[in-house]
């Protein structure tokens, strides 16, 4: 770990530093209040990580101006473990297009890293709720959906669609889909989508989040 004049960096983070650390937690506490599950997050190493962003920013900023192109964000962002595939990143894009951003200070850079944390969490909060789900559907109990009895199950939800329409939205999500490895989808003999694990299963209903 670097140290500055002999002492730890990370034991003197600055004020931008510390109040997005505390905004952060905050929102944590907030949103985890009513929750039966709480999950303690370390403030020293939520300081840790932004003292490392601001020193992957100033590395960027090769040129000293306070200021890079919001197109390295994703690359960046990467360096400090957050998760950006193609999709990710062509929607992102597609927002700051929108919102003609095309540089990013050291404040703007930590609000998007801090939106990616909090949306992280949010996901995987409700990644339980899918798991409680499918784990109900897959009577067997071999961390497999049959994708007759998902239609039909949807079906009773009141989401009215033909076997036709389904198995166009179940190749249209999965197939050739880099979120989904070969073994999250199985095959009958003609070749059909037959089963669906559960990481098939949630990207399949959460596919309106890259349309």
């Amino acid at each position: 770990m670097e140290s500055i004049n002999g002492l730890n960096k990370y034991d003197h983070p600055n004020e931008a530093i510390k109040k997005m650390v505390d905004k952060i937690i905050n929102k944590l506490n907030k949103t985890q209040k009513d929750s039966s599950e709480r999950i303690y997050y370390s403030r020293k190493e939520m300081m840790k990580y932004f003292v490392e962003a601001q020193v992957i920013f100033e590395y960027y900023d090769v040129e000293k101006k306070g200021e890079i192109d919001i197109t390295l964000f994703p690359k960046m962002a990467r360096q400090l473990k957050q998760v950006y595939d193609i999709r990710d990143i062509n929607n992102f894009k597609k927002e700051m297009k929108i919102k003609k951003i095309d540089k990013m200070d050291l404040q703007l850079f930590f609000t998007l890293l801090k939106r990616k944390i909090l949306h992280s969490i949010n996901n995987n909060n409700n990644n339980s709720s899918f798991r409680q789900h499918f784990d109900i559907l897959d009577m067997q109990k071999k961390q497999l959906l049959d994708v007759d009895e998902l239609r039909t199950y949807l079906g009773l939800m009141g989401d009215k669609i033909n076997k036709d329409d389904f198995n166009l939205l179940l190749k249209h999500n999965l197939i050739n889909n880099p979120r989904i490895n070969k073994d999250d989808i199985v095959l009958d003999e003609n070749k059909e989508i037959k089963n669906i694990s559960f990481n098939a299963y949630m990207d399949m209903l959460t596919c309106y989040k890259y349309i």
